[in-house]
């Protein structure tokens, strides 16, 4: 089914793998959240290799529009975007009730995010540079505790 809309797997189903509405399988939605595009469209490439259904956005309002219609099944947020942070979005995500696990990337994390980090029940924080073997891990980890919650 494609209407120009994104459909994605509820967050908060935190299933990995699910029928579509047309019987196909539907595979896990990693929602990306990148400042610059670059990390964001490397991050995607790995993911989308490995099946995933990847959206990418830059910007918090770009993200909000976006969030406002689906919910992904994890969470990738640069600390910095283009007219917040991930942490914002974070915020926003916990506030609409949605636990699954968000994952902060951040070439700039600092302790004052630890606060944050933790009342957010951040999953966990990447710090750059990091491999695409990493990222993949990772992912994986974050779905596999997921479905245990």
């Amino acid at each position: 089914m494609n209407d120009g809309h994104h459909h994605a797997v509820s967050a908060c189903q935190n299933s990995p793998v699910q029928m579509g509405y047309s019987g196909r399988m539907k595979f896990p939605s990693i929602f990306i959240g990148d400042d610059d595009g670059w990390t964001g469209t490397l991050l995607g490439r790995i993911l989308k290799l490995q099946q995933f259904d990847v959206h990418c956005v830059q910007s918090v309002n770009e993200a909000l529009n976006v969030l406002a219609d689906a919910s992904f099944d994890v969470y990738l947020l640069r600390d910095r975007l283009q007219d917040g942070t991930g942490i914002e979005l974070a915020h926003y995500l916990r506030d609409q009730g949605c636990n699954a696990p968000i994952i902060l990337i951040s070439g700039y994390y600092t302790q004052d995010l630890e606060p944050d980090v933790k009342a957010l029940n951040i999953f966990r924080v990447v710090k750059e540079p990091f491999t695409a073997q990493e990222i993949w891990a990772i992912v994986s980890q974050a779905l596999a505790e997921a479905l245990i919650r």
